[in-house]
C-alpha cells in the first residue's frame, strides 16, 4: 500500500497536539523535507529548475511547505521530550551550521540562523549518546577524538566509539578497531582490531 503522506502528516499533528515526541519529530522532517527520498525522486530533484524542485517535495511530503521556523520548533520540543533522534539532528545542526530561509526570504533576503555552535552540539550529542542512539555516539566519539566542543579525551572517544560499535554502527567498528591497533585510549590488541576490522566491512 502506497504512504499517503499527507494523512500521515495530519495524524503526526494530532499526536504532537498530544505532546508526542514523535509527533514533533516527524513534524520537524515534513517540515525541513528531511529524509526519506527515493531515487527516482533523487533523480528528479537533479534534474529540475528550483521551482520544479520545490513542486517535487512539497508534493513528495503530502503538499507540505518547506517551513525551517516551524521545523526547528519541532526539533526542538522532540528533544526536550528526550527524543533521542531528535536531540541528535540539533547536534547536526549546530555542528554544521545553518542559514535557514524565512518565509520573506524572496522579498527581504531573511534568514533564520543557527550559528554554528560546537559546543552545543556536543550536549546535544551527548543527551542522545546517553540516550543510546548510535550515530549520537559515533559523533560524540569524534567529537571527543578531535576536542570538538568539548575537551579532547581519547580514553571517553574509545568509550563512546566503542558503545555505538557494539550497536552494529559499522563506521565506530573500524575506529574501534583502529584504536585497538595503536593502542589509543585502550591497551594495544592486535587481535581485538582484527576482529573489530572484520565487523566493520
Amino acid at each position: 500500500m502506497p504512504m499517503n503522506r499527507a494523512k500521515a502528516f495530519d495524524w503526526y499533528n494530532r499526536a504532537a497536539a498530544k505532546g508526542s515526541a514523535i509527533g514533533y519529530l516527524w513534524l520537524g522532517r515534513y517540515y525541513s523535507h528531511d529524509a526519506g527520498l527515493n531515487e527516482e525522486t533523487k533523480e528528479s530533484l537533479s534534474l529540475g529548475s528550483d521551482n520544479y524542485k520545490k513542486h517535487i517535495l512539497s508534493n513528495y511530503w503530502g503538499g507540505v511547505e518547506l517551513d525551517y521556523k516551524k521545523a526547528l520548533k519541532c526539533y526542538t520540543m522532540a528533544a526536550e521530550k528526550e527524543c533521542e533522534i531528535a536531540e541528535c539532528r540539533l547536534g547536526y545542526l549546530y555542528s554544521h551550521g545553518e542559514a535557514f530561509p524565512s518565509e520573506n526570504d524572496s522579498a527581504g533576503g531573511d534568514f533564520i540562523d543557527i550559528e554554528k555552535n560546537l559546543v552545543n552540539a556536543a550536549e546535544w550529542y551527548n543527551r542522545s549518546a546517553k540516550h543510546g542512539y548510535a550515530i549520537a555516539q559515533y559523533r560524540l566519539g569524534y567529537f571527543y577524538l578531535r576536542g570538538l566542543g568539548v575537551n579532547q579525551d581519547l580514553n571517553e572517544s574509545f568509550n563512546w566509539f566503542l558503545k555505538a560499535a557494539q550497536q552494529g554502527h559499522s563506521t565506530s567498528q573500524g575506529w574501534v578497531g583502529y584504536f585497538y591497533e595503536k593502542g589509543i585510549g585502550v591497551h594495544k590488541d592486535i587481535r581485538e582490531a582484527i576482529e573489530w576490522y572484520a565487523r566493520a566491512e
